[in-house]
């Protein structure tokens, strides 16, 4: 969640050969803006949602929040929770100085080569239909995610608008801020989190733990 405030602000979560960047001086006026939020009392208490990540989440579904960031992975789930127990909507990315970077995944799927030349060619059939519209028009009819085929973004627009939510805000941006990369970049974020949590909880300034959770999580990488 950090990663398009940081990007918002000019900063990155890492770099292009991989290394981890937050520290910079712009992920660090980013995270401490988010953190004196909590602070001011105009997000919910730091030392909360740090010890209950679901908090924010569970708040904005009894309507006692009232922006929550999430993604459209969740959409779907969050509107059968909501039902009619309150009108929502969505709202566009928030922007920072350098604009709005909204986290962007790619959306892919792996298939392990098999032993057998029969398999492979099943393998390679069914992976063939998952790109496809044919293989994502259920997905997109059903609203759940965002399709990755382009001729189904309409249909996965209109199946929303059928169930009065305008999604017209969720379009494709100028700059995104990339996601963690790599074969460690997870347990390097875990580790870096860590630390971070302490700056929410107000154990320490951005100023003081961003360096610290950069280093860790460098040496997590190895």
């Amino acid at each position: 969640m950090l990663g398009p405030f940081i990007a918002a602000q000019g900063g990155s979560w890492q770099g292009e050969e991989g290394e981890m960047t937050f520290a910079s001086a712009e992920g660090i006026a980013a995270v401490q803006y988010l953190a004196d939020l909590a602070a001011d009392h105009l997000a919910p208490s730091g030392d909360e949602t740090v010890g209950d990540p679901g908090l924010c989440r569970n708040l904005f579904l009894q309507g006692k929040l009232g922006l929550l960031q999430t993604g459209t992975y969740d959409l779907h789930t969050l509107a059968e929770e909501i039902g009619e127990d309150f009108e929502w909507g969505i709202h566009p990315v928030v922007a920072g100085p350098e604009g709005t970077h909204p986290l962007v995944h790619g959306i892919a799927a792996v298939g392990v080569e098999p032993r057998d030349d029969d398999r492979a060619a099943a393998v390679a059939e069914l992976l063939r239909w998952l790109g496809d519209a044919d293989g994502q028009r259920s997905l997109a009819e059903n609203r759940l995610g965002i399709p990755a085929h382009r001729e189904l973004h309409e249909t996965w627009v209109d199946s929303w608008s059928e169930a009065g939510v305008d999604v017209s805000a969720i379009g494709v941006p100028e700059a995104a801020a990339r996601p963690e990369t790599g074969d460690r970049s997870a347990i390097a974020t875990a580790t870096a989190v860590q630390v971070i949590a302490g700056i929410f909880r107000g154990d320490a300034t951005a100023e003081e733990a961003l360096p610290e959770a950069q280093q860790e999580a460098r040496a997590a990488m190895g």
